[in-house]
């Protein structure tokens, strides 16, 4: 068997139609004739990227969320408000569930304020 240059290659990676994983492919020429194909869970793929991006979370004190990737040295991958971020759970949580978890986060975002308050009083004083 003769196999083609890596100049004659095509490789394609890609998520599945479906979701559930991520379809790798090496093709010849134009990527019409496919030499091999692998399915990969999304599970093992994800979990691998994540694990090697390394991925830090930090707030400034002006409430603006940050995910960068700690190998990166500190390169922002995201970037939102933390009112944006509670408004887009609140979009999408179950209502019929999440009741008890909204509870708790209510109760740890009025300690998280009363925290915030207490320090700006603090300062205030001084």
């Amino acid at each position: 068997m003769t196999l083609p240059s890596p100049s004659d290659q095509s490789l394609s990676f890609a998520l599945s139609p479906d979701g559930d994983g991520y379809l790798a492919s090496c093709g010849q020429g134009d990527g019409a004739t496919s030499l091999v194909r692998l399915w990969l869970t999304r599970r093992l793929v994800e979990t691998t990227v994540f694990e090697a991006a390394d991925l830090k979370i930090d707030m400034t004190p002006d409430g603006t969320v940050m995910v960068f990737a700690d190998c990166d040295g500190r390169h922002t991958i995201a970037r939102a408000s933390l009112e944006a971020l509670i408004a887009a759970m609140l979009d999408v949580i179950d209502r019929n569930e999440d009741i008890p978890q909204l509870e708790a986060l209510e109760g740890q975002l009025e300690r998280s304020l009363d925290a915030i308050r207490n320090t700006g009083r603090l300062q205030g004083a001084t």
